[in-house]
């Protein structure tokens, strides 16, 4: 501000010396030059006033611009200059443009190599790493195994690679067969109506597999798919469906009620049940032992049997045996056969096709178990249940029998010798010290 007060008083000071000096020179001139005015009249001045005018209408133009740029608000000139500042400041520390990546991923970052590469660790000469840790890691890293060249899979693939095989096309309606009882061993099939093997089954009878009989599921083309069997129990009647892996997946529970007030004419003069009435009930169980099927009271080889959901009732399949045949017949002239309807619309987990065997192994069991089965609804052992019981006890008798007998043989003949034998070891090895007896007196 001080700056433009200053510039102003030098610009009246050389305005008043200008105006002073062309006063004087007016009257004392003498040469006259022709002059033209801005209206382009002619006037008779000297070439030194001409210029002295110029220069003093130049100096009133140069302080009227100045008097116009001094009257505008202060705030809008700085601002406009700090404005023109920053721009030409920021044209002029502007950084280089940078190349444009579509997206970041490990192919912008490290080197493409054929195995995936090894877990980051601290390497002991230039990150500082601890003796310690460095023998620690050393050690540790030995009992880990290296990263795989392969992504783990997932566990549905595994599934799928290791899984049983899927009845993809199971039908609405399936036939099971029943053993003629011709011969020792039992084994039969599901089928179509139409006669089309969907499953094989046979009765194993294998001690060293299980005391009790198994029976093993496989597909037409022998593929392993499921297996059942009867739990081991002095009490109660329990029958467990596995998998083909083993794993337990439904257990199936047989209730007997035995009503002695009423005697069924038909049940007694059928199959000799005449004191009182028989009624059998079954409960399907998953694996977290939810009841996902049973069936209603039945009477004693009854031959219509309806699965349904427990509460609701829904119906889930129909059993039918096929024919006027009975369970005790043995090597008929027909075929025996029990047919099993799925439902039209059945509750989960059977809502599905592929789900609804275990229906099937249910029937199987119930059929294998109903020859044995006596008039009082009770079962009894089978004949490879028998043999195996029997095979079972006679080798733990004959492995108790060799033990009485090894003990007697030992303390009659050898236990004197052993005796001796260990005391002169003793003496040899451990000889007695004086003040110290051999053994204790207390």
């Amino acid at each position: 501000m001080a700056l433009q007060v200053m510039q102003l008083v030098l610009a009246g000071v050389s305005l008043a010396m200008a105006m002073a000096t062309s006063a004087v020179t007016a009257h004392q001139s003498a040469v006259l030059q022709p002059a033209q005015n801005d209206m382009g009249s002619m006037s008779e001045i000297s070439l030194e006033d001409f210029m002295k005018q110029k220069q003093v209408a130049k100096r009133k133009a140069y302080l009227d611009q100045w008097r116009k740029e001094i009257s505008r608000p202060q705030t809008n000139r700085k601002h406009k200059v700090s404005l023109n500042a920053f721009s030409s400041s920021m044209h002029a520390r502007a950084p280089p443009p940078v190349q444009y990546v579509p997206k970041i991923g490990v192919g912008n970052v490290t080197t493409p190599t054929e195995l995936p590469p090894p877990p980051p660790t601290l390497n002991p000469a230039t990150d500082m790493q601890p003796m310690d840790t460095a023998i620690g890691n050393y050690i540790a890293s030995s009992f880990l195994a290296g990263p795989t060249q392969t992504p783990p899979p997932t566990q549905e693939a595994l599934n799928l690679a290791y899984g049983c095989p899927v009845l993809l096309q199971y039908p609405e309606t399936l036939q099971v067969s029943v053993p003629s009882g011709c011969e020792s061993s039992r084994y039969g099939n599901w089928s179509h109506p139409q006669g089309e093997p969907v499953m094989k089954w046979q009765e194993v009878c294998d001690l060293r597999t299980a005391v009790l009989p198994i029976v093993t599921y496989s597909t037409p083309d022998n593929q392993a798919f499921a297996s059942s069997r009867t739990r081991f129990s002095f009490f109660g009647n329990t029958m467990e469906v596995l998998d083909c892996g083993l794993n337990i997946q439904y257990t199936i529970e047989e209730k007997i009620y035995h009503q002695t007030k009423f005697t069924d004419p038909e049940m007694c003069k059928k199959y000799k049940s005449c004191d009182g009435t028989v009624f059998l009930q079954y409960f399907m169980k998953d694996r977290t032992g939810t009841v996902v099927a049973e069936t209603p009271y039945l009477n004693l080889f009854q031959n219509n049997v309806v699965v349904q959901q427990p509460g609701s009732g829904l119906p889930i399949a129909t059993l039918e045996r096929v024919g006027a045949w009975t369970p005790w017949e043995v090597c008929p002239e027909w075929e025996k056969l029990w047919s099993i309807k799925s439902a039209q619309a059945p509750p989960p987990p059977f809502d599905n096709a592929e789900n609804r065997w275990p229906i099937a192994v249910m029937m199987t069991m119930l059929l294998l178990r109903d020859p044995d089965r006596r008039a009082s609804g009770v079962v009894l052992p089978s004949t490879c249940e028998i043999v195996n019981v029997s095979v079972l006890a006679g080798l733990i008798l004959l492995f108790l029998v060799a033990v009485i007998l090894l003990t007697y043989v030992f303390y009659r003949f050898c236990f004197a010798r052993c005796k001796l034998f260990f005391y002169n070891v003793e003496v040899t090895f451990f000889p007695h010290t004086m003040y110290k007896p051999s053994r204790y007196e207390g």
